[in-house]
Formats: structure tokens, C-alpha cells, sequence
């Protein structure tokens, strides 16, 4: 049996709760490799984009962006993203809900979400619309608050977020005021509000997977793109209208309409019924391919000149605004140190 190629392999610059084993990179490396996770020595980076730690890493750096953040192909020798663009063999556009283990359930759900029975969904989905955001004004764009007040005035959305939450006094009432289940919680309801942070060419994330995947008519807002993968027979395509109001009447036609409201959740979630398949396949050559070569032919990016001047100038301001933070908590200490002290005297 031949021996696997061992790599060193270190992730940085994700979220706090990260862990490699759900992230689909590692997982696919594992099929091929024999991946040795270290925090130091590297060979190959995988960041994605909350730090700039990839700075001092000399490995080779591939970039996995869960935001809306084009790759800077100065600082990274490949990059995954959202934007439909071609570099090369240095990029591959593939959706973020593909790049985590934790989607994968609501991925088997949406394919199969147009497979039902009548008389099961009128049993259980007795609520209109469900909503779930956990940051509001000043994180995201105002769209996604402005369609809650809109929905609101036509009947009562559950919104089970942190963000206004209302589920108080209600069966979804939760401890932790969000709610712990989100597929679990969009199953109750006829439609489900999937916006996401952003409009943007190419962005779509996990919403409009996990709606689908809860059998709710989503009302989509994002990507204005978005029917280039998903059939906008199955879902409300905010894009689509001039206004919140023609949104609502067009929901309200479909919740006043039975037929039509099922005529929508009979309609497969993909254009493509093997879009899914195709994309992870994609994504496996892309990750092999960097992989199976030797190390320092894998390198694309310029390390010694305009480039690495580039990624120096990055470096230094970041170090610059990270000495300032220091600084600045530094001195909010000492003054609450010392007004504790006046009080005390």
C-alpha cells in the first residue's frame, strides 16, 4: 500500500469557535493525506478572513472567504470566494454553505424539501413566518430589518433570534432568547425570512439552503444571481420587486392561496439537480491539485518583490492598529482603576 504524503497544515484567521474537523478542507485532505495540524512550521496556511496572522506565515497561503471579501491574490497563492471571476488554476468560486460539515444535513434536506405529504405539512407548519438574525442595525444592511417591520404589518412574524426577539410567552420561548435549533424552529412555519448581511453578485450562503431545508417558502434577499443555481419557482425573490409592499402582497397572495402555496413547495430547491454533486467535485480537484504538488512548485504568489512589499505594508498597519487597541484598553484600565479607587476613598 502506498505511503500518503504528509503535509503540515495550519489554519488561523477564522472564527473564535473553529474547529479543522468540520471544515471541509480538512476533511477532503484526510481522504488523500496524512495531515499533520500544527500551529507552527506549516507548509500550507488555510485562513480565512477575521486576522491577518496568514502575514507571517511562509507556507503556501490559500485563502477561504465566508464574507464578502474579493481574495487578494497578492497575499494568497489560492483563494476560495464568492465572486464568479477565473485566475488560473489560483481560484475556485464555491459557496461557503459547501465549506463547512455542519451544513451538510441541510443540504440532503433542500434536495429533498419538494418530497412531501399534504396533509403532514397543514399538521404542523400552523405558523406564518419565521425570522432568525442575531445582529440588527450597524451589522447589516437595513433590508433585513426593514422587511420584518413590512411582513409585521400583515400578521405576526416569530422572530427567533438574538435580534428582537418575541418568542417570550410562546412554545419557542427559549433560556438563551434564540432559538437552539434553527431547522427544527423554520419547521413550524409557511415561510421564512432568508436575507442575507449583503446584496452582492455571487454571495449566498447558508439561509436559503436551511430554509429550504425546514420545507418553508423562503423570502430571499442577497444575491442577485441567485437564479443562476436555485429555481426561483420554489422561493420569493426580493430582487425581483420595486418595493417591501409588492414583497408582502405577493406573500399574502400565496398564504391566501393554498394551491399556489403548494404549486411552490412541490418545485425542486435546484435549477440542477446535480449542482451539489458537480460543486463538491470541484472542490475536491481544486484542493488536490494544490496538494499534489510538490511544495515548492506550489507557490504562486511573488515572495520577494513588489508583492511581498505589498504584504509587509498590510503587516505593519495591522501591527500599528493592533498597538493602539493595546494601548487604548491599557489606559480605559488604569481609568477605571482609578475612578474605582476615588470612589472607595
Amino acid at each position: 500500500m502506498k505511503e500518503k504524503k504528509k503535509l503540515k497544515v495550519k489554519f488561523g484567521d477564522y472564527f473564535r469557535d473553529f474547529t479543522p474537523e468540520k471544515n471541509m478542507i480538512y476533511r477532503i485532505l484526510l481522504e488523500k493525506y496524512d495531515v499533520e495540524v500544527c500551529e507552527e512550521g506549516e507548509e500550507y496556511y488555510i485562513g480565512s478572513c477575521f486576522g491577518t496572522e496568514y502575514l507571517r506565515s511562509n507556507g503556501v497561503r490559500i485563502f477561504c472567504s465566508g464574507e464578502v471579501l474579493t481574495p487578494d491574490f497578492n497575499a494568497y497563492d489560492y483563494a476560495l470566494g464568492f465572486d464568479h471571476l477565473s485566475f488560473g488554476d489560483r481560484y475556485l468560486r464555491i459557496p461557503n454553505y459547501l465549506q463547512y460539515a455542519r451544513y451538510y444535513d441541510s443540504l440532503r434536506l433542500m434536495q429533498e424539501k419538494h418530497i412531501f405529504k399534504r396533509e403532514d405539512i397543514l399538521k404542523k407548519k400552523n405558523e406564518f413566518c419565521a425570522y432568525v438574525v442575531s445582529k440588527g442595525e450597524g451589522y447589516v444592511d437595513s433590508a433585513r430589518i426593514e422587511i420584518f417591520d413590512a411582513l409585521t404589518k400583515y400578521k405576526r412574524v416569530n422572530s427567533g433570534g438574538k435580534y428582537m426577539n418575541n418568542l417570550a410567552g410562546t412554545r419557542f420561548e427559549s433560556e438563551s432568547k434564540g432559538i437552539k435549533d434553527k431547522i427544527d424552529f423554520l419547521e413550524y412555519h409557511r415561510f421564512s425570512v432568508a436575507f442575507e448581511n449583503v446584496s452582492y453578485p455571487g454571495y449566498c450562503t447558508e439561509k436559503l439552503i436551511e430554509a429550504f431545508a425546514a420545507q418553508t417558502i423562503p423570502i430571499y434577499w442577497g444575491d442577485p444571481e441567485v437564479g443562476k443555481t436555485f429555481n426561483k419557482k420554489a422561493f420569493i425573490d426580493c430582487n425581483d420587486y420595486s418595493s417591501w409592499d409588492d414583497v408582502v402582497k405577493r406573500v399574502e397572495e400565496i398564504d391566501n392561496n393554498p394551491d399556489l402555496y403548494f404549486e411552490m413547495l412541490a418545485e425542486p430547491a435546484l435549477l440542477d439537480p446535480d449542482t451539489i454533486n458537480n460543486d463538491l467535485e470541484a472542490f475536491r480537484s481544486f484542493i488536490f491539485h494544490i496538494f499534489d504538488q510538490p511544495l515548492d512548485k506550489a507557490y504562486r504568489r511573488d515572495r520577494i518583490g513588489w508583492m511581498k512589499k505589498h504584504c509587509d505594508q498590510i503587516k505593519n498597519m495591522a501591527e500599528m492598529s493592533n498597538e493602539y487597541k493595546r494601548k487604548l484598553k491599557q489606559k480605559n484600565y488604569i481609568g477605571r482603576l482609578i475612578n474605582k479607587l476615588k470612589r472607595n476613598q
